[in-house]
């Protein structure tokens, strides 16, 4: 009987634990998704700052890495956990 109810449990706690696993997992994948995209317009947007700024004579300016832009992004950081 205990073996039963114990069976009972482990079926019923990976029935509803496992959907909300998996959607945390997902939501997290699209963040990480969403972060890259948005690093990778920072540098295409920093590459052209710097086309222009080199036609102009001036200096170029430094393109952070992931994680500098990150520390420094509103986009890059996670608010919500803070």
């Amino acid at each position: 009987m205990k073996k039963i109810l114990a069976l009972l449990c482990i079926v019923w706690l990976s029935a509803s634990c496992l959907p909300v696993a998996a959607g945390v997992a997902a939501g997290k994948i699209e963040r990480n998704r969403r972060i890259q995209a948005s690093y990778e317009e920072y540098v295409a947007n920093t590459r052209e700052t710097n086309r222009e700024r080199q036609r102009k004579g001036l200096e170029p300016v430094p393109i952070m890495t992931f994680d500098e832009w990150q520390r420094f992004s509103k986009t890059g950081t996670d608010q919500e956990s803070k």
